[in-house]
């Protein structure tokens, strides 16, 4: 799910999920397609993740962040 990282990519995001990828699944890092989309500012992205994609906004990263904290980041 890394086309998360990317807002042109949306129709790519939205077909995967239609296909049942798994968007919750974890890197190393312990993040998810929701966390690239928030880190990349994918606001397009983020919201079909939580509305239609069923993203899990209460999972956390090594860091102990949740992915919409990295909304408000610079």
């Amino acid at each position: 799910m890394f086309a998360c990282k990317e807002s042109s990519l949306y129709d790519v995001v939205v077909e995967l999920v239609q296909k049942g990828c798994a968007v919750n699944i974890q890197d190393r890092q312990f993040n998810t397609a929701l966390f690239h989309a928030c880190k990349a500012q994918c606001i397009k992205i983020v919201v079909y993740l939580i509305q239609s994609g069923g993203a899990d906004t209460s999972l956390t990263n090594e860091d102990n962040q949740q992915a919409v904290e990295y909304l408000t980041e610079d």
